[in-house]
């Protein structure tokens, strides 16, 4: 007899911190942005197996790290007080063998800034 699996996963993080930028003016419309910093990451993991025999397994993971994270991204001038930014960040977690599953973070971000 063969037993089958289906997997449903949910995960969802929240992270806070600082950073430091550094905007160099690529043209009068576009800058090129870099940042440093530290920050605080807590992730959650949902997960659930089903098999075919009608039996299941379910849990929730938890961890959660300190990270250095280091990034580059541009800011694109649309108007006066408005421009787009993007930009994209590695994160180095505080990662232990013995205990955690993630040991790094790639982030990419999209956004409108609005200057007063």
């Amino acid at each position: 007899m063969i037993i089958t699996c289906t997997k449903k996963t949910t995960g969802s993080f929240k992270a806070y911190g600082v950073d430091a930028s550094v905007y160099l003016p690529v043209s009068e419309k576009v800058d090129f942005v870099a940042s440093a910093g530290v920050g605080y990451y807590d992730v959650s993991v949902d997960f659930k197996d089903s098999f075919s025999d009608g039996s299941y397994a379910w849990g929730t993971y938890e961890e959660d790290h300190i990270g250095l994270r280091f990034g580059i991204g541009a800011e694109v001038k649309l108007a006066e007080h408005i421009a787009l930014t993007g930009n994209v960040r590695y994160v180095f977690l505080d990662y232990d063998d013995d205990t955690d599953y993630i040991e790094n973070l790639a982030e990419f971000g999209l956004g409108v800034r609005f200057y007063f």
